[in-house]
């Protein structure tokens, strides 16, 4: 009997031990939680993540390899960079909005990769919200475009989700990288569908809907480290090795102009290739013709107009960075990318309206203004240049269908 006793209040002292250590542990965790919130004070909003990409406002898609995660919110800080993202419910960086047309008022669609998604600036910024005020009330100007993408997944985006919206005007930016990323099956270590031509030289979708390669772990704990970077300010500490504002260029003081001038200007190899990239937008052959070829039907078939603009972007820094060395001009003082140059004789072709911005973005340049966020994107001056030149253009278009 005194031995099943004693066993008893063995028992009883370790529960007892077990239940103060878990309550201490978990004091612990809270202390931790509050400092942790204390030495990040306004950096951190609950809800709202701190990651170095854009790929914690990603999603895995079947259709189109990756999209925007509806409901995302979250802020971007990668050195010189710093922004805000949130994701509307139907998938857009854009304010919330109804599919339902409102009587009088034309629906423009913005349709492209990161630069038309507005990376390194807050959503405000971008040419596309600068041109709904400047529209409004006779338009609205929908923000559809997705990091990444290339011109395949812009079509396909438009043939699934967006045709639905009746657009009456479709911008479709084309950078650089959408003819690298045209046809490729992994881009930014995410797998996408791929084109493939068959023995016809018709140009045809693969492996499409994408099977979820995730293992079934990495499907579970995604959503969970995104959920303890929201919501913890401990757990922000640790998964990101410190306070990750604080070790950023901005949060320094310096800005990216003071840093050495970057080897972005294409080596001679490199400007072959690139002159021989842009040549597949005047190839019948090539897949990106393809696509507009597609793309344009898409739109006549609805009655939408569609219109091409192009924006530099790995390519000619001098038309954003005042520290390259101004490019040679032509015989009337003119300067034009050979990508422009393509895309332009592309529309020619194909009977599509065509702007690129490169006179405008090397005016500002030349004069010494910086239009680069730091990595080749536009930042928010480079955005109003672009709406500064897009907002006559699209106003020509919308009286034209008024008529």
């Amino acid at each position: 009997m005194q031995a099943s006793t004693s066993k008893q209040a063995s028992r009883s002292r370790r529960s007892r031990a077990a239940l103060l250590g878990c309550g201490l542990a978990l004091l612990a965790l809270a202390a931790g939680e509050l400092a942790a919130r204390a030495w990040l004070g306004a950096d951190f909003r609950s809800g709202e993540p701190i990651a170095r990409q854009w790929k914690i406002c990603g999603r895995f898609d079947p259709r189109l390899g990756w999209s925007n995660r509806p409901l995302a919110r979250a802020r971007i800080v990668d050195g010189t960079l710093d922004y805000r993202v949130r994701i509307n419910s139907q998938g857009w960086r854009d304010r919330e909005r109804s599919p339902r047309r409102a009587p009088g008022v034309a629906r423009i669609l913005a349709l492209g990769d990161s630069l038309t998604w507005g990376w390194g600036v807050d959503a405000s910024e971008r040419f596309s919200e600068l041109l709904e005020q400047r529209l409004a009330p006779q338009a609205e100007v929908w923000n559809t475009s997705t990091p990444g993408w290339g011109t395949d997944q812009e079509l396909w985006a438009f043939e699934d989700r967006l045709r639905a919206l009746e657009p009456d005007v479709v911008v479709l930016c084309l950078v650089f990288n959408d003819l690298q990323d045209v046809g490729a099956e992994l881009r930014y270590d995410m797998r996408k569908p791929r084109l493939v031509a068959d023995a016809s030289g018709t140009w045809r979708v693969d492996s499409r809907p994408l099977p979820d390669e995730r293992g079934v772990i990495a499907r579970l704990a995604d959503p969970l480290r995104r959920e303890l970077l929201a919501q913890s300010a401990l757990c922000l500490l640790a998964l990101s090795g410190g306070n990750p504002l604080r070790f950023s260029l901005q949060q320094q003081g310096i800005r990216w102009q003071e840093l050495p001038v970057e080897a972005r200007e294409l080596r001679p190899a490199e400007r072959a290739l690139f002159e021989a990239r842009c040549q597949a937008l005047v190839d019948p052959r090539s897949a990106i013709r393809a696509l507009l070829e597609q793309l344009r039907a898409g739109c006549a078939a609805i009655g939408c107009e569609l219109l091409l603009i192009t924006l530099p972007h790995q390519h000619d820094p001098c038309l954003l960075d005042p520290r390259y060395p101004r490019p040679a001009l032509d015989a009337q003082g003119r300067f034009q990318s050979t990508l422009a140059l393509r895309l332009h004789e592309a529309g020619l072709q194909l009977g599509v309206e065509v702007q690129d911005f490169e006179r405008e973005l090397l005016e500002r340049s030349s004069a010494g203004e910086f239009l680069d966020c730091g990595d080749s994107h536009l930042n928010a001056a480079g955005h109003r240049v672009v709406a500064d030149a897009l907002e006559p253009r699209l106003r020509e278009i919308l009286a034209r269908r008024q008529r």
